[in-house]
């Protein structure tokens, strides 16, 4: 008899809870989309792009008026230089009316996230006026490690589990 791991649990879980029926995400992608497709236009208002000195650096997703929630290793060597958030933008390449680029006020990290670290990887920013894992149009995680080319089949992403830190994040939007 097999005994199910946590592991397989969570995996298994993932996979229907995002919808998917196939394994056809495990093929090697041709684009920047793994296992999707592209959205129409401004269809997930809430996802941001986090720039530091004017390049993109990682994803985002706005979880409050003025807040975005990302990953903390994303700023891990960015102590002086300019970080602002990218909202409201279809695509990074190209001029579109609808962007809005927004100063970092302030950084708030996970009070446990350590530079190197994958546990705790959260933090906050606070803009002046926010990659995350979606699924079903629930925010179900942050980007927390993987390849920097994506969907490479040998080191898939890890994602920090949103959901479990929302007393935390409650507590610095309070």
């Amino acid at each position: 008899m097999h005994s199910w791991g946590r592991l397989e649990v969570l995996v298994l879980l993932g996979v229907v809870a995002c919808g998917k029926g196939s394994w056809a995400w495990a093929a090697q992608p041709r684009g920047r989309i793994l296992g999707g497709s592209e959205a129409v236009a401004h269809e997930r208002p809430y996802m941001a792009s986090v720039q530091v000195s004017g390049v993109h650096r990682c994803g985002g997703v706005l979880v409050a008026e003025q807040w975005v929630l990302s990953a903390a290793h994303c700023l891990e060597d960015a102590a002086d230089e300019k970080v602002q958030v990218l909202l409201g933008a279809h695509s990074l390449s190209q001029p579109e009316p609808s962007k809005r680029l927004y100063d970092v006020l302030r950084a708030v990290p996970h009070p446990d996230s350590r530079p190197g670290s994958i546990d705790h990887d959260l933090l906050l920013l606070q803009g002046d006026s926010g990659g995350p894992l979606v699924c079903g149009g629930v925010l179900e995680g942050i980007v927390t490690s993987g390849s920097r080319v994506c969907g490479n089949r040998k080191k898939p992403g890890i994602y920090t589990r949103v959901a479990s830190y929302s007393a935390w994040i409650n507590s610095v939007l309070a």
